[in-house]
């Protein structure tokens, strides 16, 4: 039995494209990531740089200019962050994830946490 993948990257009918703003985003944004943000933990740390949020943000968003092109780089770090979490965790702990963001974002002047994830959701 033979299985075939199709070759998706040479039947693309566009040229790949990218910001000229990447290396920039992506330098700020790791800086932003790992001098800003408390309780950076050492998992965490390590598969960051793997992510290439930046360069990913900048080949989704090529037409975008710097700002842009940051938020979407910051808000995927934050997404890659909120999908990492539970994988250690219990139900509980994941409940407890949940209500950390909501809780900020429908209460973003009271509420107060110490959670590394309540700094980058506020951010």
């Amino acid at each position: 039995m033979k299985i075939f993948i199709p070759d998706l990257v040479s039947c693309r009918p566009f040229d790949p494209q990218i910001s000229r703003n990447y290396k920039l985003v992506s330098t700020e944004a790791k800086h932003w990531l790992f001098n800003g943000a408390p309780h950076l933990d050492e998992q965490f740390g390590r598969a960051v740089p793997g992510l290439e949020a930046g360069q990913f943000a900048a080949r989704c968003h090529y037409n975008l200019g710097y700002p842009q092109c940051r938020v979407c780089t910051d808000f995927f770090h934050w997404i890659f962050h909120i999908d990492n979490l539970p994988d250690d965790m219990d139900s509980r702990g994941v409940r407890d994830v949940s209500n950390v963001v909501m809780d900020l974002l429908y209460h973003p002047q009271t509420h107060c946490s110490s959670a590394r994830l309540n700094w980058m959701t506020k951010q």
